[in-house]
């Protein structure tokens, strides 16, 4: 649709009401002669004039509030496309927020972790040096010394009255565990006036003492199963220290040389008189295993004269952990 010229639009709507310039078109036009002014006249022409400019500010205010309207809309418009134009920077924003936040918290982890594995290689350092102390004091000791096995003396005073001395002697064993130190166990018992020791595990047999844990696990494992065909222990119960000193005791109990089935069917059993008690010392607390092995052999020891006992000697400060796994013998 063409628009109109408001100029035109005003023009036409005069003429719709009657009201034309008069203008003289005549060749010759004649000279004008003063006229009495006609009153209704001026009044016509005042009132037409009086009605374009009323038509003229009603189309003025109608193409004002046109012009608002478009103003408005290229506004609103204008907003639209700012909002447009923002959202992907502030979408991209929350997520290199989020990825910073993600970024934090992996780094603060790699920090505990860092202090954590910095705890345990001070840890390790430490038992490095004590570890070094201790293999240079035994080196030195050994040159030293003649003998073969580890011991030294302790000695205690006491000033007040009536003074005295206590000594200790004290031999030492460096081993190296089957199932970590923590369950490394040490075993004593006096045989004929000579002392025995046994170690948890399979260890060797060595010069200062340690019988043969390889060869007495073993023999343990047939003695007690066939004292006890229907028992569910496993073969590891056997290679306990505690154990392996029990078996070692019942083969050379009075140079009898009893087998386990000579045990077990009480081959040359006629004992009546006092029962021995033959003490095994433990560097920790028995396990009950132990107790269960202990007291399945003394049914049958009893018959021979003897009895075994088995007593924690440890100077270490039990936990309650130890005290629960522990049973009283």
């Amino acid at each position: 649709m063409e628009k109109t010229d408001p100029v035109d639009e005003v023009t036409a709507g005069v003429e719709k009401m009657g009201v034309n310039d008069t203008v003289n078109t005549e060749a010759n036009p004649k000279p004008r002669v003063k006229k009495r002014i006609d009153v209704k006249k001026h009044r016509k022409v005042d009132s037409a004039t009086s009605t374009f400019t009323e038509y003229v500010g009603i189309k003025v205010q109608e193409n004002a509030s046109s012009s608002s309207a478009t103003v408005v809309q290229t506004r609103q418009e204008a907003d639209q496309v700012a909002i447009g134009v923002l959202e992907p920077p502030l979408a991209q924003l929350e997520k290199l927020e989020d990825k910073l936040n993600g970024a934090m918290f992996q780094l603060q982890e790699a920090k505990s972790k860092l202090k954590l594995q910095e705890k345990r290689l001070a840890q390790a350092q430490k038992d490095l040096e004590a570890a070094k102390d201790q293999a240079e004091d035994l080196a030195d000791r050994q040159g030293r010394r003649k003998t073969t096995t580890d011991i030294q003396f302790r000695k205690y005073t006491i000033t007040s009255e009536p003074g005295y001395a206590k000594f200790d002697l004290v031999q030492t064993f460096t081993t190296l565990p089957q199932w970590g130190t923590d369950n490394a166990v040490l075993a004593y018992t006096n045989m004929n006036g000579k002392p025995y020791f046994a170690q948890n595990g399979k260890h060797p047999e060595t010069a200062d003492g340690i019988i043969d844990g390889k060869l007495y696990s073993e023999r343990a494992r047939k003695l007690f199963r066939l004292l006890e065909p229907r028992s569910t222990e496993k073969d590891t119960i056997y290679q306990h220290a505690e154990a392996q000193l029990m078996t070692l005791h019942i083969e050379r109990f009075r140079n009898l040389g009893l087998n386990p089935q000579q045990f077990r069917d009480l081959h040359g059993a006629s004992f009546a008189g006092e029962t021995l008690e033959l003490e095994i010392f433990v560097s920790q607390r028995p396990c009950w295993f132990c107790v269960k092995l202990m007291r399945r052999a003394n049914l049958k020891a009893e018959e021979y004269g003897f009895k075994f006992s088995l007593e924690d000697i440890s100077i270490n400060q039990a936990t309650p952990e130890d005290e629960d796994a522990g049973v009283e013998v």
